[in-house]
């Protein structure tokens, strides 16, 4: 019941009518009866500072910041948690006496939907995208595997970046055909963290069929549609796959942590999730 006392989060970002954050926050807030609501918001990019400053005014307690403000948001906060700050992306917000704090929960989310598949010790990832998402992924990443090839349209952006991860073998190439054929030659695991195949381009896919092989556990990051072109290609190779709902609940949950310094019960989660997409296929 909303009333005088409930407390709002949020989500900023543009297009985020079939995004499924408010069915998992708002279903963990019922469970655990916590007088909150969690909505979405469109927010076009001249609008973004006015947005935060919202954050602000209207006392929103949490949010979270989706495509394509994980980056540009960094100007507009108080302070950037440690983690966040290496990336250089913040997907998460809270609003502490108002002061507004960025953490990060892709790459957390990201290893453990693909921990819950493959094991991740002396692998090799191939990475496609280094926004936002991805530098939070390769970030996680380098925690635990061996080697990372980082696929990018913008190699020297994502050179500088390579620099903050941990020791581990890095390489760096322009996002093409041929650099993606030399890489999965060598790679245990596949992640797609950019945004092609989302709706409305869910027919196309950055990785051409023939460079699947069955051995390869394939990771989008997309979950609209939860099976991409590329998931639905690797699954006919007989792929291992990971898709990207499992990725979203994951870092939810741990949003959801940084909102109310409770956990989130995953299960209940993952039915809201799954009853969500059930209405927007």
């Amino acid at each position: 019941m909303i009333n005088g006392k409930t407390e709002l989060f949020c989500l900023i970002g543009e297009n985020t009518k079939n995004s499924l954050s408010p069915a998992i926050h708002n279903s963990a807030f019922k469970r655990l009866g916590i007088n909150a609501k969690y909505v979405c918001f469109d927010v076009k990019q001249n609008d973004l500072e006015n947005a935060i400053k919202g954050i602000r005014a209207l006392g929103i307690k949490g949010a979270n910041i989706t495509m394509p403000y994980k980056t540009k948001v960094l100007n507009h906060l108080d302070r950037i948690e440690g983690k966040a700050k290496k990336i250089g992306a913040v997907n998460t917000i809270v609003n502490k006496n108002n002061m507004l704090f960025g953490f990060n929960t892709d790459g957390t989310g990201a290893v453990k939907a693909l921990e819950e598949k493959t094991k991740l010790k002396g692998k090799t990832v191939t990475l496609i995208g280094c926004g936002g998402a991805g530098k939070a992924i390769a970030f996680e990443l380098s925690k635990k595997v061996d080697k990372l090839n980082l696929l990018s349209i913008q190699p020297k952006e994502t050179a500088e970046f390579a620099k903050k991860l941990k020791k581990i073998k890095t390489k760096v190439m322009q996002l093409n055909n041929k650099s993606l054929k030399n890489a999965l030659n060598e790679s245990d695991i596949l992640i797609n963290a950019s945004p092609v195949g989302m709706k409305p381009n869910q027919t196309k896919s950055l990785v051409p069929k023939e460079l699947l092989y069955s051995e390869l556990t394939v990771f989008d990051v997309i979950y609209t549609p939860v099976k991409t072109k590329l998931i639905r290609n690797a699954e006919e190779k007989r792929c291992i796959t990971v898709t990207g709902d499992k990725m979203l609940l994951f870092q939810a949950a741990e949003s959801f942590k940084y909102f109310t310094g409770r956990n989130a019960q995953i299960k209940l989660m993952q039915k809201a999730v799954k009853k969500q997409l059930e209405v927007i296929k």
